[in-house]
């Protein structure tokens, strides 16, 4: 979160967090205190990309 939510945010842009990676395990109420912590938040969130 700290480098692509946060960079998305900078520029104004629009964020997804996609829950994979290294915030798959992460319950939504530690991701909701690790946003807090830097001042962020994602606009989108998504379990995962379907093809």
């Amino acid at each position: 979160m700290e480098h692509d939510i946060a960079g998305a945010s900078g520029a104004g842009l629009a964020s997804c967090l996609v829950r994979t990676g290294i915030l798959a395990e992460h319950p939504d109420a530690e991701l909701d205190g690790i946003a807090a912590g830097y001042d962020i938040r994602p606009n989108f969130l998504m379990d995962r990309f379907v093809v």
